[in-house]
């Protein structure tokens, strides 16, 4: 059985955790996103402009960025 659940109260006083965001309100510090999209619409361009964004910590999409190691890792290249 279920517990029941909280009460607005209950819920209003929890404390909520501010994410960590890589990329502010677009990309998370954890766990996975997906970067999904029609063939040919420009994913792995967005990827690698995302990813040498961050290894030099220059701004992606107008938002700051904090420089970080990538890797890079694309796997639907033709051989």
């Amino acid at each position: 059985m279920l517990p029941p659940p909280p009460s607005f109260q209950e819920f209003a006083e929890e404390a909520l955790e501010v994410p960590l965001w890589l990329v502010d309100r677009l990309l998370p510090g954890d766990g996975w996103t997906l970067l999904v999209a029609s063939a040919k619409t420009g994913k792995s361009l967005l990827a690698m402009q995302l990813a040498a964004a961050m290894s030099s910590g220059d701004p992606f999409l107008g938002r700051d960025l904090e420089r970080r190691r990538v890797l890079y890792i694309q796997l639907d290249a033709p051989h």
